[in-house]
């Protein structure tokens, strides 16, 4: 292949590079399509666990530009300046509980019928002293996170959601499992680093 050819290809590759891609292979990583208040949303790493809630369990997924995420949740600390996407999934039984994905399929953001398989999204940033600076308009309105694989805590998957705000973020994630991940969504105080 001629040089220019193959500076030409090496450029072609970084921008799909840059730009995330559509797919998420490696584990521990997602691909995230779409921006948030016209900002990208650069995903070095994706982590999920199985936690509790106010009204049973959930599958949480969380999409981080912290590569260190989970090494800083396990000794109660976690860095400044993250954008995260976090989703929940689950299942509604009749008795309006909610249970962790168990199974792989569409997991709606409709939430109409009483029971079925649903899911929230929210995209966060968070300033130099870990206070959240975006959250209302990062909310996700409408569309469905499909969950293709679970192992026990271990979600891998597809989603495709429109904000509050008019913008849509799709994507796929492989995460690693991180039983830390639960104290984002606990209330804990983590420490601020």
């Amino acid at each position: 292949m001629p040089r220019s050819s193959q500076t030409v290809l090496a450029a072609l590759l970084w921008i799909l590079a840059a730009c995330g891609g559509t797919t998420a292979s490696t584990p521990g990583s997602a691909a995230v399509t779409g921006t948030v208040n016209g900002v990208p949303f650069l995903v070095p790493s994706a982590l999920s666990v199985v936690g509790t809630t106010g009204k049973g369990s959930s599958g949480f997924i969380v999409l981080t530009s912290d590569a260190g995420l989970c090494g800083q949740l396990e000794s109660g600390h976690r860095g400044k300046g993250q954008q995260r996407l976090e989703m929940a999934v689950y299942t509604v039984d009749s008795s309006k509980l909610s249970h962790a994905a168990s199974v792989p399929g569409t997991y709606s953001l409709n939430m109409s019928s009483a029971s079925g398989l649903f899911a929230e999204v929210d995209y966060l940033t968070e300033d130099d002293s870990c206070q959240q600076v975006v959250r209302s308009t990062g909310k996700a309105a409408s569309g469905e996170v499909v969950i293709t694989s679970v192992e026990g805590g271990l979600y891998t998957g597809t989603f495709s959601v429109a904000l509050l705000n008019g913008e849509e973020l799709r994507g796929s994630f492989a995460p690693t499992e991180c039983a830390a991940a639960e104290r984002l969504f606990t209330g804990e105080q983590l420490v601020c680093e």
